[in-house]
């Protein structure tokens, strides 16, 4: 059930590479949205107030640079200072009891820098002096100040709209606005819709003149700008989420159709088809995977062959046996004077050789498993090949086998005497079954390095060296017709392979066409008796 689930959960890739692709055009239109419509503002406040600051200290410099200020000079960088960061310039010249305009540059947008009273120049001055010589100050056009007329450098009472019409009407005379006021004036002098930045700064002349200069810049009316913004911002909007999704299709068209193309072949793979193929060009990564899937047929392929062949060869093997059993059980059954000690080893031989292959099998399969375990002790490695040679001897004189075996030395080695006689006799089975009509084993004994060296070489026909890496597996043919073993179980070598890997002792093959094979294996040397 869980699994269910997760499958009507998941979606194919190409959907999926869709959907990154437009949530992430999603996002970039989400993330423009933001700018234009929360932040813009507020980056736009920034960057007059730092063009107004700059103007600021630019003008300043040029004042306080000069002994005898030279106002024309000073004109000249205020006019183009204006022009290029929108801002209204005023310079006053200041004494004990006089303030008087020396010039004024109005940028086009127009500012509260010509109708400015005297009154409110001092209370900016004095503000101004209180700061450390600069204040910055922000004002809504459509509010207002009045001062009192007997005492200005009172406190400015603030007041809107409202409060001003209601103030004026009422002729409250000891007030005057600090700011003009025209009846019928236009709505953008209304509260809140025109937003201005004013800064002062008091600056003295090398000669030791005192000067204030001003400096205004208009916010410029954002809502207006903002509702612009949307409009285009609408349109930008469904147009990048078109393209988007155009673009989206095409890539994820593109980087699924290698991925669901390997998909298929791996099912045609799974089904048993190994002859598919796997092709993933143009990503490096898909390309790799389909090299890996198609070593994987090629292997799998192969490894289905070998099954296939291990199958009917053991089936071979065991049916032949079984099939001597029965037939001389049935001949002993039916004539009484068939029952005879030679047929009755027969039964006896054949049986033996069947239980000897299905315990090879099962040796074979503990030891490809991993769960076989070593005995380890120390034993004489000479004296157990001279035991196993003796044996075999004995086994194979009546076929005229001849096998040799003269050792200099007595070797000692720490290893499982058991499975180590395993590897020795089954390279011994080797030799005899594969001697043809030589009929002749060489033992040899070797020490090298610390290591003890046992080479067992048959005069056969040899193996063609393309197929020495192969002969390690389970019933691998070297020709293609299988024929029974004169004796073993036609897995020896696989033993012999998995037993020394156990040991991780070294082993091998020396052959050539018409020249015989040698088979060896080392272990490390314990002691050594001469």
């Amino acid at each position: 059930m869980n699994q269910m689930k997760r499958k009507k959960k998941q979606r194919p890739i190409h959907s999926k590479l869709f959907i990154a692709f437009m949530s992430f055009a999603v996002l970039l239109i989400v993330a423009l949205w933001v700018f234009h419509s929360v932040l813009l503002e507020f980056f736009y406040k920034q960057i007059k107030t730092q063009n107004l600051k700059s103007t600021a200290s630019a003008i300043a410099a040029t004042v306080e640079s000069s002994s005898s200020v030279d106002m024309e000079l000073v004109k000249s960088t205020a006019n183009d200072l204006a022009i290029k960061n929108e801002v209204s310039i005023t310079v006053i010249a200041t004494s004990d009891e006089l303030f008087y305009r020396v010039f004024s540059v109005l940028s086009e947008q127009g500012n509260m820098l010509d109708s400015m009273t005297p009154y409110a120049m001092l209370e900016i001055y004095n503000e101004a002096l209180d700061n450390g010589g600069e204040t910055l100050q922000h004002y809504q056009r459509g509010s207002y100040s009045v001062v009192s007329k007997h005492d200005p450098s009172a406190r400015p009472k603030r007041m809107d709209d409202s409060e001003f019409n209601q103030w004026a009407n009422n002729e409250h005379d000891e007030y005057f606005p600090k700011h003009s006021f025209k009846p019928g004036a236009p709505s953008f002098f209304k509260l809140g819709i025109t937003q201005e930045l004013l800064l002062a700064k008091v600056v003295t002349s090398a000669d030791g003149n005192e000067y204030l200069l001003f400096f205004d810049s208009v916010i410029t009316p954002m809502h207006s700008t903002v509702k612009t913004l949307k409009s285009q911002l609408i349109f930008q909007s469904i147009l990048i989420l078109a393209i988007a999704a155009i673009i989206a299709q095409i890539l994820s068209d593109k980087i699924s159709k290698p991925i669901t193309d390997i998909n298929q072949s791996a099912k045609k793979l799974a089904a048993g088809n190994y002859e598919t193929s796997f092709s993933g060009d143009g990503y490096l990564e898909v390309s790799q995977l389909s090299d890996t899937l198609n070593f994987t047929a090629k292997e799998l392929k192969e490894a289905d062959n070998v099954k296939r062949e291990l199958i009917a060869n053991i089936s071979h093997d065991m049916r032949t046996p079984l099939t001597m059993i029965i037939g001389y059980a049935e001949v002993m059954r039916d004539l009484p004077d068939e029952n005879t000690p030679e047929n009755v080893q027969v039964i006896i031989d054949e049986a033996t050789r069947l239980t000897n292959l299905v315990n090879d099998m099962l040796d074979l399969s503990n030891l490809q498993s991993g769960t076989a375990s070593l005995d380890v002790s120390e034993f004489n490695i000479t004296a157990l090949t001279k035991e196993i040679v003796d044996r075999m001897r004995k086994l194979n004189e009546k076929d005229g086998f001849v096998f040799e075996f003269e050792p200099a030395k007595e070797v000692f080695v720490n290893a499982d005497a058991i499975k180590i006689s395993q590897v020795i006799y089954n390279f011994l089975i080797n030799s005899v079954n594969y001697s043809d009509g030589s009929r002749k084993v060489l033992v040899c004994q070797k020490t090298v390095s610390g290591k003890v060296r046992f080479e067992f070489t048959d005069f056969g026909k040899g193996i063609p060296k393309e197929k020495l890496p192969s002969i390690w597996d389970r019933y691998y043919k070297i020709d293609n017709t299988h024929k029974r073993a004169q004796s073993g179980s036609g897995i020896g070598l696989s033993i012999v392979k998995s037993v020394l890997e156990l040991h991780k002792a070294n082993y091998g093959v020396i052959s050539d066409v018409n020249s015989g094979s040698t088979f060896w294996f080392e272990l490390p040397v314990s002691k050594t008796v001469k």
